[in-house]
């Protein structure tokens, strides 16, 4: 359970939920960011999280037509990462 509230990487207040950490995160705070881990450690949710992604994400995209505001910066690491690119979502009624 303690995965991401090492407070000598996210500060002392690494127990709270701010959303806003993640806009602009330390090289540290990348470093230790984990997802679902490895191996023994490794998430028991994660076959059921990638399986409800691989319901909702059709889903809402079938319900929305999406356009690009603004295409920002691509940056590559080991895929292309969009940084500041805005999306809007406008619902279409089938």
């Amino acid at each position: 359970m303690m995965t991401h509230r090492n407070k000598n990487v996210y500060g002392d207040d690494a127990d709270a939920y701010i959303p806003s950490r993640w806009i602009n995160p330390t090289q540290a705070q990348k470093d230790s960011f984990l997802i679902y881990s490895a191996g023994k450690q490794n998430c028991v949710g994660q076959a059921l999280a990638n399986a409800e992604l691989q319901c909702i994400i059709p889903k809402i995209l079938s319900e929305v037509e999406l356009e690009v505001v603004d295409e920002g910066r691509i940056t590559w690491f080991l895929t292309l990462k969009p940084i500041g690119a805005t999306l809007r979502a406008k619902r279409v009624i089938r």
